[in-house]
């Protein structure tokens, strides 16, 4: 596993200096994606060094720096390519259609090889940071015309979904679809939202029809996971989530140093408060008795446990702004009544509706940590800021 990430960051650091000294040659700039920048460079060069002060694990650090400066590269990448070659926005709309496709399927490809999938089992595992953006695509089609491709990775991820049994997907695809009507709640009456609706209806009904007929049991388990607070009284899941948040906002503000600074990237982070207690008391002490290392399970808690204020802050600042200049774009792309072959709207929309969802995924997951998720958070951010 360490071999295979090994190769994909030295391709991907290849394909970053081959676009970067095209760029340059070509003249093209980054815009505002410099603000972003800054905002990841302070929040790595802060808990980089606060955790060496402390004697933090080096290589817990350096590992831990990969997923940010994903995040930050992908995000100026894609603004340059777009810069670049503007005349050519339907292919470069084609490609990344293709990348998503590719990326979900060989993600899982790599699972199976090396891991084995295991359908009674499988969990997150099986996704990859490619089920954001084409989740995405669901929302898309209330506003766009989608074509034959996005039709198809959006089932193969649906699909993925379903393998995975993981709640949060369901959060990130609501508040997608939720950000097209707040942008625009009169897009629920058109033509294209109706067929957006009857589309996803019939994909995931093809999707449980297939799973009741291979007989994997999906369904079945979808329907024991959704009801485990209604069993046990509390959901487990929720619980250790919170009590994790718990230990992060409470060593945040446990001293000024921290409050400011923040407690390192290598920082251990554990379980407490009476929602540590409770999950005990459901799952057993062992289940709670686990610690991450650097980032948790909440993207902007652990921004400001890792970083502080000062070197989280402006991250998180530049990450909300993003989400409200995403539904914004949104708006405008329907105020606008943008053909529907028009590449520049779709590729805005998309990014727009990519942003959201990866900002709805931080509220339950540790975004910032996970490369293959900044990998697209990059790619969406940077769609939003070329569309602006």
């Amino acid at each position: 596993d360490h071999y295979v990430q090994a190769v994909l960051l030295a391709v991907y650091l290849g394909m970053l200096l081959s676009i970067a000294v095209t760029a340059i040659r070509a003249g093209t700039g980054i815009g505002s994606v410099w603000v972003l920048l800054l905002a990841v460079a302070v929040f790595m060069v802060d808990s980089a060094i606060v955790g060496l002060s402390l004697d933090q694990d080096s290589y817990a650090i350096l590992v831990n720096l990969i997923p940010p400066f994903v995040y930050a590269s992908a995000c100026a990448l894609t603004y340059v390519t777009f810069a670049i070659g503007s005349d050519r926005l339907p292919m470069i709309l084609t490609v990344l259609r293709v990348a998503c496709l590719a990326y979900a399927a060989g993600h899982l490809g790599i699972v199976f090889v090396t891991k084995g999938i295991d359908v009674a089992h499988s969990r997150y595992e099986v996704f990859s940071g490619a089920v954001t953006p084409s989740l995405a695509i669901i929302a898309v089609t209330l506003i766009r015309r989608v074509s034959r491709l996005d039709v198809v990775i959006m089932i193969f991820n649906l699909a993925i979904t379903l393998l995975s049994v993981t709640r949060t997907l369901f959060a990130v695809l609501a508040a997608q679809l939720a950000s097209v009507l707040v942008a625009r709640p009169s897009s629920l009456f058109k033509a294209t939202a109706l067929k957006g609706v009857m589309l996803l209806a019939i994909s995931g009904a093809a999707i449980a029809a297939v799973d009741f007929a291979a007989g994997t049991g999906l369904i079945a388990r979808w329907a024991d996971r959704l009801t485990v607070g209604a069993r046990l009284g509390a959901d487990p899941t929720a619980l250790t989530r919170s009590a994790e948040t718990h230990f992060m906002m409470e060593n945040f503000t446990a001293s000024t140093d921290t409050l400011l600074f923040g407690n390192g990237l290598a920082a251990r982070i554990y379980m407490t408060g009476p929602d540590a207690a409770r999950a005990a008391q459901l799952v057993g002490w062992q289940s709670v008795k686990i610690y991450d290392v650097g980032y948790g399970h909440q993207n902007y808690a652990s921004i400001l446990f890792i970083a502080g204020l000062f070197g989280g802050g402006g991250l998180l600042i530049i990450q909300v702004l993003n989400g409200l200049q995403a539904i914004a774009i949104i708006r405008r792309a329907q105020l606008a009544d943008a053909s529907y072959e028009n590449a520049a709207a779709h590729l805005g929309v998309w990014g727009a509706l990519i942003v959201i969802g990866t900002l709805m995924y931080g509220l339950l997951g540790a975004v910032i940590g996970d490369r293959s998720t900044c990998v697209w958070y990059g790619i969406g951010t940077g769609m939003l800021y070329w569309s602006r």
